[in-house]
């Protein structure tokens, strides 16, 4: 997420939320954890458990049941820039990797290809959790593979990060990725 992106998402959370405003360490706590992914995104290793403790800190300040010990976290929140960027921070996965449902989308292909492809070593990819996990350059490898040439795949990968940050989910930016794709290829 570049610096401009994770500016507008803080500033939205904030405008949103009173409880959170009121909230003067939480402000610090997402620089500190955006400097770290960023540190993470270049290749520097970083100390998990300072992420792990970071992270944990600021999903409980968003999310933590003021009655009860948990907290539920919900999904929008984890597909926005803002989550992404946390939830990388949290597993130790840079912002340029992608899950199995993203991957659909930049493909247009089904989760069950994806999935059999990884089992079978077709794609370099990592579990985490019960996700699929690609990077940005073993995915541009998995697209070529798959019949894509080097352009489209990285055009795809653009498309997906633009229709992303204006807000669209998985099946529009799917839908959209293709179109465009799709019209390129009649002109």
């Amino acid at each position: 997420m570049d610096k401009e992106t994770y500016s507008k998402e803080v500033k939205e959370i904030f405008a949103t939320n009173a409880v959170l405003k009121r909230n003067s360490k939480l402000n610090d706590k997402l620089d500190r954890a955006y400097e770290l992914s960023k540190k993470l995104e270049s290749g520097e290793i970083i100390k998990p458990q300072e992420a792990h403790k970071l992270v944990k800190e600021i999903l409980e300040i968003f999310f933590k049941d003021p009655f009860s010990d948990s907290f539920s976290i919900p999904m929008r929140f984890i597909e926005s820039p803002l989550g992404k960027m946390l939830f990388g921070l949290k597993f130790g996965i840079p912002e340029k990797a992608y899950t199995t449902a993203e991957i659909t989308a930049i493909m247009g292909r089904t989760r069950a290809l994806i999935s059999h492809d990884s089992k079978n070593g077709l794609v370099r990819s990592e579990k985490k959790g019960r996700n699929i996990i690609i990077y940005e350059n073993d995915l541009i490898d998995y697209m070529v593979s798959k019949g894509m040439s080097h352009t489209e795949a990285q055009k795809r990968i653009t498309l997906y990060q633009h229709f992303k940050e204006q807000g669209y989910d998985i099946k529009q930016i799917k839908d959209k990725i293709e179109l465009a794709i799709s019209e390129e290829y009649q002109t």
